[in-house]
């Protein structure tokens, strides 16, 4: 689904939006703190709503290094399809973190989120899984994989839904993940892998990257 950048407002607008594209304390070289120095065609405070923006950002992510594995960690397959595992912990503010990055490194291709549930959040943990289900449909995500059998699961799924055209598949474990994506990835997708650790998607993410169908 081609992405006409600008299209969508960061959550607290713009200046919101600054803030948070500052990844650079998750992946080396990623950020937009230098603005509008770099980038004198940009008016102040434009981040989130400008094309180059999202060039800036894209470009950024395809020559960072992970600062460790399992963190915004991007991994390119030999099938063009770049996996980014971010796996090693969830929640709400990575979730939106995790997301983002995969819509900035994506530009028009399709993008393929698979979420697992975000542990140990207390009282707050189906809300919190709703409200990632909606930031889902927000950025308009093109296909949506849920990992888990759990109500939270199920609430981020519900919460996905009404946003239309986006395609949602689930999983109850990991196994049942490899030949449903094997099926499902094609050449250029691009994809997130984003779940608390106990949910064993880290190591998921690994085994996606090295098997390629034939």
């Amino acid at each position: 689904m081609p992405r006409t950048p600008g299209r969508w407002t960061p959550p607290g607008g713009v200046d919101a939006g600054h803030r948070r594209c500052a990844l650079q304390d998750r992946v080396r070289g990623i950020g937009c703190t230098q603005w509008p120095a770099s980038r004198p065609q940009c008016a102040p405070g434009c981040c989130g709503r400008c094309a180059c923006w999202w060039s800036s950002r894209a470009e950024a992510l395809s020559t960072a290094e992970p600062v460790s594995a399992g963190r915004l960690q991007v991994l390119e397959r030999t099938d063009g399809v770049p996996i980014i595992n971010d796996a090693f912990n969830a929640n709400s503010q990575s979730m939106r973190t995790g997301l983002e990055t995969l819509i900035s490194l994506a530009g028009d291709r399709r993008t393929v989120a698979i979420l697992g549930e975000m542990k140990e959040l207390g009282d707050t943990v189906k809300a919190a899984h709703a409200e990632v289900g909606r930031l889902v449909g927000d950025l308009g995500i093109d296909v949506l994989v849920t990992v888990g059998t759990s109500d939270e699961m199920t609430a981020l799924a519900e919460s996905a839904r009404p946003s239309s055209p986006l395609r949602i598949e689930s999983a109850d474990d990991p196994d049942i993940l490899r030949p449903l994506l094997n099926r499902l990835l094609t050449s250029g997708d691009v994809v997130l892998v984003k779940a608390s650790k106990s949910v064993g998607l880290e190591k998921f993410a690994n085994i996606l990257h090295a098997e390629v169908p034939a």
